[in-house]
């Protein structure tokens, strides 16, 4: 009977455990999507806090490019139906377009938490 209840105990104790320690996961940070469409970003302007993700998706039938001005990113050639993302971790403006489409143009805003 005594080892019955301790068992019972610690997995009481377990449970209580496992509740506790969710409440303490850090909660990911959302993903904002960028469409890629008729030769356009949509949005071409958008602001987003450090940390948080950005996924491009090339919805055209052609690939496109998500190159920043600067150089501080580039996607390389995204195909038809595929995606790119990418996680900004410094806060400042980023200007961004296509090096395939140069006129497709793009400003991402990253404001610190």
């Amino acid at each position: 009977m005594k080892f019955a209840l301790t068992i019972a105990a610690l997995v009481i104790l377990t449970l209580i455990g496992l509740n506790l320690s969710k409440g303490n996961a850090a909660t990911p940070a959302p993903i904002s999507v960028v469409d890629i469409t008729n030769y356009a970003y949509s949005p071409d302007q958008l602001t987003v806090t450090e940390g948080q993700s950005v996924r491009f998706i090339n919805h055209d039938d052609v690939a496109h490019t998500v190159t920043e001005k600067d150089n501080a990113f580039d996607s390389g050639p995204i195909n038809t139906g595929k995606s790119w993302t990418y996680k900004f971790d410094k806060s400042g403006t980023y200007s961004y377009y296509c090096a395939i489409h140069p006129s497709m143009r793009g400003t991402i805003t990253v404001t610190s938490p």
